[in-house]
Protein backbone atom coordinates (compact mmCIF):
# COMPACT_ATOMS: atom_id res chain seq x y z
CA UNK A 1 0.00 0.00 0.00
CA UNK A 2 1.22 3.52 -1.13
CA UNK A 3 1.38 6.23 1.87
CA UNK A 4 0.21 9.53 0.15
CA UNK A 5 2.81 11.45 2.09
CA UNK A 6 1.32 14.87 0.41
CA UNK A 7 -2.22 13.99 2.23
CA UNK A 8 -0.35 13.62 5.41
CA UNK A 9 1.31 17.23 5.29
CA UNK A 10 -1.51 18.84 4.72
CA UNK A 11 -3.11 16.98 7.17
CA UNK A 12 -0.81 18.07 9.86
CA UNK A 13 -0.62 21.57 8.18
CA UNK A 14 -4.28 22.14 8.71
CA UNK A 15 -4.14 20.83 12.38
CA UNK A 16 -1.44 23.09 13.40
CA UNK A 17 -2.91 26.12 11.80
CA UNK A 18 -6.18 25.58 13.08
CA UNK A 19 -4.58 25.26 16.74
CA UNK A 20 -2.42 28.25 16.32
CA UNK A 21 -6.19 30.16 14.98
CA UNK A 22 -7.95 28.93 17.74
CA UNK A 23 -5.23 30.17 20.46
CA UNK A 24 -5.13 33.18 19.13
CA UNK A 25 -8.74 33.43 19.24
CA UNK A 26 -8.98 32.48 22.86
CA UNK A 27 -6.37 35.06 23.95
CA UNK A 28 -7.68 38.15 21.64
CA UNK A 29 -10.76 37.44 23.46
CA UNK A 30 -9.51 37.42 26.97
CA UNK A 31 -7.57 40.75 25.89
CA UNK A 32 -10.60 42.32 24.65
CA UNK A 33 -12.58 41.28 27.89
CA UNK A 34 -9.46 42.80 29.66
CA UNK A 35 -9.36 45.81 27.62
CA UNK A 36 -13.19 46.74 28.12
CA UNK A 37 -13.42 45.88 31.83
CA UNK A 38 -10.51 48.30 32.34
CA UNK A 39 -11.96 50.79 30.32
CA UNK A 40 -15.04 50.51 32.66
CA UNK A 41 -13.29 50.55 35.64
CA UNK A 42 -11.54 54.02 34.88
CA UNK A 43 -15.30 55.77 34.01
CA UNK A 44 -17.52 54.07 35.95
CA UNK A 45 -15.35 52.66 39.48
CA UNK A 46 -14.23 50.24 41.59
CA UNK A 47 -17.92 48.40 41.43
CA UNK A 48 -16.58 47.55 37.29
CA UNK A 49 -13.44 46.48 38.64
CA UNK A 50 -12.27 43.85 36.24
CA UNK A 51 -11.97 39.83 37.51
CA UNK A 52 -8.85 39.09 35.80
CA UNK A 53 -5.44 41.23 34.89
CA UNK A 54 -2.58 40.64 32.64
CA UNK A 55 0.92 41.44 33.55
CA UNK A 56 4.58 40.17 32.17
CA UNK A 57 7.32 39.67 34.75
CA UNK A 58 10.20 42.20 34.16
CA UNK A 59 12.23 40.60 37.05
CA UNK A 60 13.74 37.68 37.79
CA UNK A 61 12.94 37.50 41.83
CA UNK A 62 9.95 34.84 41.40
CA UNK A 63 12.75 32.53 39.11
CA UNK A 64 12.10 29.85 38.68
CA UNK A 65 8.97 29.66 38.89
CA UNK A 66 8.25 32.84 36.69
CA UNK A 67 10.94 34.01 34.34
CA UNK A 68 11.59 37.33 32.75
CA UNK A 69 8.96 37.57 29.46
CA UNK A 70 6.58 35.31 31.11
CA UNK A 71 3.16 36.72 31.08
CA UNK A 72 0.46 36.03 33.61
CA UNK A 73 -3.24 35.83 34.67
CA UNK A 74 -4.57 36.92 37.96
CA UNK A 75 -7.87 36.94 39.30
CA UNK A 76 -9.29 39.59 41.72
CA UNK A 77 -9.48 38.74 45.31
CA UNK A 78 -12.69 40.08 46.81
CA UNK A 79 -11.23 38.42 50.16
CA UNK A 80 -8.02 38.55 51.32
CA UNK A 81 -8.94 35.75 54.29
CA UNK A 82 -9.01 33.07 51.10
CA UNK A 83 -5.24 33.81 50.04
CA UNK A 84 -3.55 30.56 51.01
CA UNK A 85 0.37 30.83 51.86
CA UNK A 86 2.18 29.65 49.04
CA UNK A 87 -0.36 31.43 46.20
CA UNK A 88 1.67 33.82 44.31
CA UNK A 89 0.00 37.39 44.55
CA UNK A 90 0.49 40.79 42.32
CA UNK A 91 -0.39 43.68 44.42
CA UNK A 92 1.16 47.51 44.42
CA UNK A 93 4.12 47.94 46.44
CA UNK A 94 3.85 50.29 49.58
CA UNK A 95 8.08 49.62 50.44
CA UNK A 96 10.15 52.56 49.96
CA UNK A 97 12.59 51.04 47.82
CA UNK A 98 9.97 50.37 44.85
CA UNK A 99 6.64 52.21 46.33
CA UNK A 100 4.02 52.28 43.72
CA UNK A 101 5.53 49.48 41.31
CA UNK A 102 3.33 46.35 40.77
CA UNK A 103 4.79 43.04 41.86
CA UNK A 104 4.71 39.38 41.93
CA UNK A 105 5.93 37.13 44.88
CA UNK A 106 4.70 34.74 46.93
CA UNK A 107 2.78 34.75 50.27
CA UNK A 108 5.08 33.39 52.69
CA UNK A 109 2.84 34.06 55.97
CA UNK A 110 -0.11 36.03 57.00
CA UNK A 111 -0.43 38.57 59.80
CA UNK A 112 -3.41 40.47 61.36
CA UNK A 113 -2.61 43.97 62.18
CA UNK A 114 -4.08 46.45 65.05
CA UNK A 115 -7.04 47.16 63.44
CA UNK A 116 -7.70 43.61 63.02
CA UNK A 117 -6.83 43.71 59.09
CA UNK A 118 -5.18 40.87 57.56
CA UNK A 119 -1.74 41.63 55.61
CA UNK A 120 0.34 39.29 53.45
CA UNK A 121 3.80 39.20 53.57
CA UNK A 122 5.48 38.17 50.80
CA UNK A 123 8.98 37.05 48.79
CA UNK A 124 10.09 36.33 45.46
CA UNK A 125 11.33 32.44 45.35
CA UNK A 126 14.99 34.04 44.04
CA UNK A 127 15.23 36.08 47.39
CA UNK A 128 16.29 35.18 50.49
CA UNK A 129 14.69 38.14 52.37
CA UNK A 130 10.85 38.97 52.99
CA UNK A 131 9.71 41.78 51.12
CA UNK A 132 9.56 44.83 53.62
CA UNK A 133 6.19 46.05 53.46
CA UNK A 134 3.18 43.95 54.53
CA UNK A 135 0.48 43.49 51.50
CA UNK A 136 -3.04 44.97 52.58
CA UNK A 137 -6.35 44.30 50.56
CA UNK A 138 -6.47 47.60 49.49
CA UNK A 139 -2.85 46.97 47.27
CA UNK A 140 -3.56 43.36 46.65
CA UNK A 141 -4.20 43.58 42.56
CA UNK A 142 -4.68 39.42 42.54
CA UNK A 143 -3.50 36.12 42.85
CA UNK A 144 -1.59 34.29 39.73
CA UNK A 145 -3.80 31.55 38.69
CA UNK A 146 -1.89 30.94 34.93
CA UNK A 147 1.10 31.56 33.02
CA UNK A 148 2.15 32.04 29.58
CA UNK A 149 5.74 31.39 29.33
CA UNK A 150 7.51 33.99 27.61
CA UNK A 151 4.93 35.54 25.76
CA UNK A 152 5.98 39.18 27.27
CA UNK A 153 8.92 39.04 24.48
CA UNK A 154 6.73 38.85 21.39
CA UNK A 155 4.68 42.21 23.80
CA UNK A 156 8.17 43.33 24.10
CA UNK A 157 8.71 42.71 20.04
CA UNK A 158 5.91 44.35 18.86
CA UNK A 159 6.17 47.78 20.89
CA UNK A 160 9.67 48.09 19.17
CA UNK A 161 9.92 49.78 15.98
CA UNK A 162 11.09 46.85 14.25
CA UNK A 163 8.17 45.14 15.41
CA UNK A 164 5.49 47.93 13.88
CA UNK A 165 7.54 47.23 10.52
CA UNK A 166 7.13 43.54 10.68
CA UNK A 167 3.80 43.74 11.50
CA UNK A 168 2.50 46.22 9.05
CA UNK A 169 5.05 46.22 6.25
CA UNK A 170 5.09 42.82 5.63
CA UNK A 171 1.50 41.88 5.43
CA UNK A 172 0.98 44.82 3.40
CA UNK A 173 3.40 43.96 0.68
CA UNK A 174 2.20 40.51 0.55
CA UNK A 175 -1.16 42.08 0.10
CA UNK A 176 -0.29 44.08 -2.77
CA UNK A 177 2.18 41.64 -4.02
CA UNK A 178 -0.65 39.14 -4.09
CA UNK A 179 -3.35 41.69 -5.61
CA UNK A 180 -0.27 43.23 -8.35
CA UNK A 181 0.16 39.02 -9.25
CA UNK A 182 -3.90 39.02 -9.81
CA UNK A 183 -4.29 42.29 -12.16
CA UNK A 184 -1.09 40.86 -14.06
CA UNK A 185 -3.26 37.36 -14.90
CA UNK A 186 -6.41 39.24 -15.62
CA UNK A 187 -4.44 41.27 -18.53
CA UNK A 188 -2.72 38.20 -19.53
CA UNK A 189 -6.33 36.36 -19.88
CA UNK A 190 -7.73 39.50 -21.42
CA UNK A 191 -5.20 39.89 -23.97
CA UNK A 192 -5.29 35.66 -24.89
CA UNK A 193 -9.23 36.92 -25.35
CA UNK A 194 -8.67 39.29 -27.57
CA UNK A 195 -5.94 37.73 -29.28
CA UNK A 196 -8.77 34.76 -30.01
CA UNK A 197 -11.42 37.21 -31.51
Amino acid sequence: MKINYNWIGKYIKEVVSWTIFTILLVIGIFLLYYFISVRLYTTKGEKYEPKFSVYTIASGSMTPTLNVYDVIINTRVDDIDKVKIGDVVTFVSTWNVNNGMIVTHRVVDKKTLDNNEVCLITRGDYNTNEDQSCVSKANLIGVTKAVIPKLGKIQYFLASKAGWLLLIIIPAFIIIFKNVMKIVKMAESNNKKVKDI
